[in-house]
């Protein structure tokens, strides 16, 4: 049996629901897969991926029916990346492979020492529509049980004054950090499923970030002897709390 291709839908379905695709994806589907009436494809969605029927093809639009939702495989923490702006190309390669490697959620910071934001207004917000886009393609071609959010930009300040007192865990990866055993950590709060996980911009955080930071009960981390690129700094971050989760969490 082949593998189902994967489609975007942009809102919450249920089974039995009948949804509408249109645009690229209708294109796809139709021109070049060339998919037709009772073929089944999967959807993803921002909350969960699955089967549908394809019911009839359209002039500009294809209508299929939602069949069931595909058990998730997913690891059952949410993994929220805080990440610092960085130059644009890097950044988009940090939206493409933290979505292939599990994230949840990324929220992108304006630090000081961040990589500024375009000008004007139209122009950020053409850059936040292209992650989006980017998110979309890397979580179907990963095969991800849904699709990560990606916030509009905030300032690291408002965002750690907005954080409440919970059981998320946090941590905070640092070069001044020093080693640490994280395992330790992630299991000393064995009822919370949320892990944010920051990293900083190429220059690093100034003194007050990283108090501001410490005060609010981020965990200060290390990645080693060495400083690594902060577009990859995130994706060894990822990588090793995945992997320690998973120790403790089959």
């Amino acid at each position: 049996m082949s593998e189902l291709r994967s489609f975007y839908y942009p809102h919450a379905v249920h089974p039995g629901e009948l949804i509408s695709l249109e645009g690229s994806d209708f294109h796809h589907l139709r021109d070049v897969l060339r998919l037709g009436p009772d073929e089944n494809v999967d959807i993803i969605t921002y909350s969960g991926r699955y089967l549908a029927k394809i019911i009839q093809l359209k002039k500009n639009s294809s209508e299929l029916i939602i069949q069931s939702e595909i058990s998730q495989k997913e690891s059952k923490y949410r993994l929220i990346l805080w990440q610092s702006l960085i130059k644009s190309s890097k950044m988009d390669e940090v939206m493409d492979k933290a979505t292939e490697m599990g994230v949840s959620e990324i929220v992108p910071l304006i630090t000081e020492r961040s990589a500024p934001l375009l000008q004007p207004k139209a122009e950020n917000e053409s850059r936040i529509q292209r992650w989006q886009r980017i998110i979309i393609t890397a979580a179907k071609q990963a095969r991800r049980d849904f699709v990560p959010i990606v916030s509009p930009p905030v300032p690291l300040v408002s965002l750690l004054c907005s954080l409440a007192d919970a059981d998320e865990l946090r941590l905070f990866f640092w070069e001044c950090a020093e080693q640490r055993d994280l395992s330790e950590y992630l299991r000393s709060k064995p009822q919370s499923h949320s892990i944010i996980l920051l990293i900083g911009p190429e220059g690093g955080f100034s003194q007050e970030e990283a108090s501001a930071i410490l005060q609010k009960g981020f965990m200060p981390a290390s990645l080693g002897p060495t400083i690594l690129r902060a577009e990859n700094a995130g994706f060894f971050a990822l990588g090793l709390v995945q992997y320690l989760v998973s120790q403790f969490n089959p």
